[in-house]
């Protein structure tokens, strides 16, 4: 069992790292890139985070300024364009086998 002055100590850190990372999310960039789902504007404020393993692509937090809305958004596009390019190739080479082309 931990020590009262090790809890306290632990309390500390975890509050500072907290601090830490809402610093971070100061540092947004707006863009309109994003429509809002709730009030259907374009204004929003995003940042990155790498929340998974680094073959991941990242995640985007986005956060509506006009009614303060937050969601995230998970970019697969890459993941799905690398797929369907491997599919289209396996097909095409599988045609070329079978001498369709």
């Amino acid at each position: 069992m931990a020590s009262e002055e090790r809890k306290n100590l632990d309390f500390q850190i975890n509050e500072q790292n907290l601090k830490s990372a809402r610093a971070a999310q100061d540092n947004q960039a707006e863009t309109d890139q994003f429509k809002c789902g709730k009030c259907k504007q374009r204004k929003c404020k995003y940042y990155q985070l790498q929340t998974r393993s680094a073959d991941e692509p990242m995640t985007t937090f986005v956060t509506c300024v006009n009614c303060g809305n937050r969601w995230k958004v998970l970019f697969l596009l890459n993941i799905l364009t690398d797929s369907i390019a491997c599919f289209v190739l396996v097909l095409l080479d599988c045609r070329t086998r079978l001498g369709e082309i």
